[in-house]
């Protein structure tokens, strides 16, 4: 990353790891934005589905209206198998939390990624229980994302000057249906994400168990598999008393398949230098980095930006 904001070269990545791109943007923002280098973290299904997503839904409304003040974005669908790699990075970023109290006051902090000095928003902590939705009408379980997406998001509305008000409010959760069956399948993941992440910040659990039962780095789903998934987010906005919906869907696994199309994507919109970027450097996100003129694109390979 150094090298590319020293040498004015842009770089994309699929980073979904929140301590690295807090690093990256403290280090190298101010070097990139001299040097006019487009430096573009969470390229693949983290940030790009979330980040675009919102920034699409807000360009409909605000052309016809104004934008919503409260954006949540549902996973509706998803299917998909682990990734090692993605399982090592997140055990990796707890163990290191575990030691360091300020790493966790960072990761706690909902605009953790905004630019140093910008006063926080009105964003509070990321769900960890289950919830029915008054947005949604469903009930919903902690999105494991959420923590990194969100930050992105908001990250971007920083950079852009806060177009959408000073109290704009976002947040992620994964939809689990409504009645009996909603909740308790919105229990059953709760339960299961935090035994996993009790597990994970247990040094004994981390070494000797969960190698046992997690796929090793390098390891993920195979050939059929990654064809045979696919991701849909319903992005909600309210403004005023109104819901409106944005549909964000992708064809074959959401981290391999949907990731290669998004990060490849991504990649010739810059390398081409498309009339469409945003006119910007630094370290940025998808949508002030890339921009919504990427949304021909992604549509051409299989994916949706639908109202």
């Amino acid at each position: 990353v150094g090298a590319c904001a020293r040498a004015g070269t842009h770089y994309l990545d699929l980073t979904g790891e929140v301590p690295f791109m807090r690093r990256s943007l403290r280090t190298w923002h101010d070097t990139a934005q001299r040097t006019g280098a487009r430096i573009v973290h969470a390229s693949g299904y983290d940030s790009i589905p979330s980040d675009l997503g919102v920034a699409f839904l807000q360009d409909q409304l605000t052309r016809s209206g104004g934008p919503a003040g409260q954006v949540v974005t549902a996973v509706v669908q998803l299917r998909g198998a682990a990734s090692g790699g993605t399982l090592a990075s997140m055990m990796a970023i707890l163990d290191d939390a575990v030691h360091d109290r300020e790493l966790r006051r960072a990761l706690a902090k909902p605009y953790t990624l905004d630019p140093e000095g910008t006063p926080p928003g009105p964003d509070g902590r990321d769900q960890t229980a289950p919830r029915w939705d008054p947005l949604l009408r469903r009930w919903t379980a902690p999105w494991f994302m959420e923590p990194v997406n969100s930050r992105v998001v908001r990250r971007s509305h920083a950079l852009r000057g806060r177009p959408w008000g000073e109290d704009f409010r976002y947040r992620e959760t994964l939809a689990t249906g409504r009645g009996v069956g909603g909740r308790v399948r919105a229990l059953g993941i709760t339960a299961g994400l935090g035994a996993f992440l009790g597990a994970a910040s247990t040094p004994w659990l981390r070494e000797h168990l969960l190698p046992r039962l997690l796929p090793a780095p390098g390891e993920g789903p195979d050939a059929a598999a990654r064809e045979a998934g696919s991701f849909r987010h319903h992005v909600v906005g309210k403004r005023g008393d109104a819901l409106h919906t944005a549909v964000v869907s992708g064809p074959k696994d959401p981290g391999y398949g949907s990731t290669a199309l998004l990060l490849g994507e991504a990649t010739l919109h810059v390398a081409t230098q498309d009339p469409s970027l945003p006119d910007a450097a630094g370290v940025l996100t998808p949508a002030t980095g890339l921009g919504l003129g990427l949304v021909p694109r992604l549509r051409e390979v299989g994916l949706t930006f639908e109202l």
